[in-house]
């Protein structure tokens, strides 16, 4: 199968996902059929092969607005329901726009890039020789979007580390993050780094520890670091879910992006939405978060920041926590707030600021 046969075989699963838990009776032909004429706005021969076929639409019908379209299907498929999109709208928190939340299930996300500092006029003439599209967003003349699926990863620029591969509001995240010269600073829950990249861009001068409980994904970030020339206090493998980190009161600032489940991304991973458990989030992340944050608290100087991340929308994981925080662990919220993805093409996420008390 070439890169092409992938590319559209991956669009018909994510098509087949992105319409939930409607009609399960259906053959998975029409469950794609469905899904493509809801999720498609640009015909092709294999789209109008499908639906042509497979549902009650005409291909010519897949220009029509999403609206038009949610319409359309209620006449001729009356049993749609946008809430059977994402079957767990009631943990939504309320300051989440709901309907424009679970309308974005049905488009695909965009693909978006953070441009380094001085590096912009090099990658903008490198996409301008490959002839690649790209978007510019008003939040900042240094981040830019794609159609999913664009191989920016092949770009020279990116192999030199001109610019890192980052959701838009992962980097909003980063920028939120109140660093000041000279400070020390733990990213506990790194992943592969993509917030320390940013942050460090923010602050150079930044003494900055990461860890995860992953070594592989540390050695990740190691290769971004080479490629960027960035430099880090040190490296840490650690499970913060067990015990306390043993660093008491080193630090002027924690990033904590927690495990959590991820609910504000299943837009861009919509096959996570079948595998999902509800009772999980009472079960595992919930009591997951708490315990990370408990443990974290005690490498905190006092008056110092913990900024609390999730790429969720439940609030559960979010809102109820702070109130946790606040109660239990001697923090103090100083900001807390959703950034929406749904109407940018982008991931939804939660960022909280918290301060430790005396």
């Amino acid at each position: 199968m070439g890169s092409r046969d992938r590319k559209k075989t991956r669009e018909d699963i994510f098509n087949y996902f992105r319409i939930g838990r409607n009609y399960p009776d259906k053959s998975i032909s029409e469950r794609v059929a469905i899904g493509s004429f809801i999720c498609n706005n640009t015909r092709s021969a294999e789209l109008d092969y499908i639906i042509s076929n497979h549902s009650p639409f005409q291909p010519e019908e897949i220009q029509q607005s999403l609206q038009v379209k949610l319409e359309h299907i209620k006449t001729e498929l009356p049993l749609f329901d946008i809430e059977k999109v994402f079957p767990f709208a009631n943990h939504i928190s309320p300051a989440i726009n709901k309907e424009m939340f679970l309308n974005s299930f049905l488009v695909q996300p965009k693909l978006w890039i953070r441009v380094r500092r001085n590096f912009k006029d090099e990658v903008l003439a490198e996409l301008g020789e490959k002839q690649i599209s790209y978007e510019n967003t008003v939040d900042s003349p240094l981040t830019f979007s794609f159609r999913n699926g664009t191989p920016v990863h092949e770009l020279k620029s990116y192999l030199k580390g001109a610019f890192e591969i980052q959701d838009l509001n992962s980097q909003k995240c980063a920028e939120k993050v109140p660093v000041l010269p000279n400070q020390y600073w733990w990213d506990a829950c790194s992943g592969s780094g993509g917030k320390s990249l940013a942050v460090l861009d923010k602050e150079p001068s930044l003494s900055l520890t990461v860890s995860d409980l992953r070594e592989s994904t540390l050695q990740n970030l190691k290769l971004r670091l080479k490629k960027t020339g960035q430099k880090l206090a040190r490296t840490l493998v650690l499970d913060l879910n067990s015990a306390e980190p043993g660093l008491p009161g080193m630090f002027d600032g924690i990033i904590a992006d927690v495990p959590c489940s991820g609910s504000g991304t299943w837009a861009r991973s919509p096959e996570l939405l079948s595998s999902f458990s509800e009772q999980s989030l009472f079960d595992k992340f919930v009591p997951l978060q708490r315990n990370i944050i408990r443990n974290l608290t005690a490498a905190l100087k006092p008056q110092s920041s913990l900024v609390y991340i999730t790429c969720s929308v439940f609030r559960e994981e979010n809102e109820e926590n702070i109130a946790y925080f606040e109660k239990n662990l001697g923090l103090k919220s100083i900001s807390a707030t959703y950034l929406e993805g749904s109407d940018k093409g982008a991931d939804s996420m939660f960022i909280a600021v918290l301060q430790m008390q005396e």
